[in-house]
């Protein structure tokens, strides 16, 4: 199963600041639980220079 989904948005003028949920889930039979795997979650920009559109990853310390 593979979850990708935004969970937090921030607006204001100009930028949007999102954290964006990506990750595949599998399904342990044995422990009965499901397992995370290729978590690729993190905070993303987008901002607006001029007329373009610049989007990139955040990090956050």
């Amino acid at each position: 199963m593979h979850s990708n989904e935004i969970v937090n948005i921030w607006e204001s003028i100009g930028a949007q600041v999102y954290y964006q949920q990506d990750k595949d889930w599998f399904y342990r039979a044995g422990k009965r639980r499901w397992i995370t795997l290729n978590g690729n979650s993190g905070w993303h920009r987008i901002e607006r220079a001029g007329k373009r559109i610049r989007r990139g990853a955040l990090h956050v310390a």
